[in-house]
């Protein structure tokens, strides 16, 4: 698997199935065993973003997660 994410800003942490990743590490394939996987990403900020992904025996598959449109902040609350 390829996984690209842009935009992301400092202090954003990414796991994968549950297990944290470095940002740095994903400028290279990730090896996966077939099967469903879950990509967790937590931008500071900003709602998580999760994508869940089924992998076929043999697949290679590209991911790409822009975080730039993501709202930012925690909503107002009326009072």
């Amino acid at each position: 698997m390829r996984l690209a994410i842009t935009n992301a800003p400092a202090g954003t942490r990414v796991a994968l199935d549950g297990e944290p990743l470095d940002l740095a590490a994903l400028a290279r394939p990730v090896r996966l065993n077939p099967g469903k996987h879950v990509i967790a990403i937590q931008p500071p900020g900003a709602p998580n973003v999760t994508r869940a992904l089924d992998l076929e025996e043999r697949s290679v598959k590209k991911v790409d997660i822009d975080l730039a449109s993501l709202p930012t902040g925690l909503p107002k609350v009326a009072r």
